[in-house]
């Protein structure tokens, strides 16, 4: 499965442009961040920039409402919580392997799937399963991908009719 037009993304954790939409928005923006009165002119977009990237609690934030919405989303497609993984290029040698969880949110569904390192990754669903794109610091440029359906025997082994495991 490889994101295509009609996958829906549904979470994705990319801090630099999740960093960049922010400061865009802070510049477009700027007189609604000022105190009546203050004339204060924006500055540059890297200082900008920079005062997101050191600012712990935004990104906190935004990594607690994609944890929340994932939550929702994973709930309603598979509300028992049972998931088959298969993984493609895992790390550096590039390994697949394959692996069946039991989760309550998504929270859990990301600390059971992706590598225990911090990750960059964008999460697609085409309604039947989900992919991961992910990159690391040893897949770097996220050709790592990971599938995850419902945990049944149907669609289990059509997952591994599709990716050959």
């Amino acid at each position: 499965m490889t994101a295509t037009k009609k996958d829906k993304l549904i979470a994705s954790w990319l801090p630099g442009e999740i960093a960049e939409e922010e400061a865009e928005y802070i510049i477009e923006h700027w007189e609604e961040h000022l105190d009546l009165g203050d004339d204060t002119p924006c500055p540059p977009k890297d200082k900008v920039l920079a005062n997101i990237h050191d600012d712990a609690v935004f990104f906190q934030e935004r990594w607690d409402n994609l944890l929340e919405d994932l939550s929702e989303y994973l709930k309603e497609m598979n509300p028992k919580g049972s998931w088959f993984i298969i993984v493609k290029n895992f790390g550096w040698l590039k390994k697949d392997g394959q692996k069946s969880i039991k989760i309550k949110n998504g929270r859990e569904f990301l600390q059971k799937v992706l590598p225990d390192c911090e990750c960059v990754f964008s999460i697609y669903s085409d309604g039947k399963r989900l992919k991961i794109e992910n990159a690391h610091h040893d897949s770097p440029y996220g050709d790592e991908s990971y599938y995850a359906c419902k945990d049944y025997p149907a669609a289990i082994k059509a997952m591994r009719k599709k990716f050959e495991i």
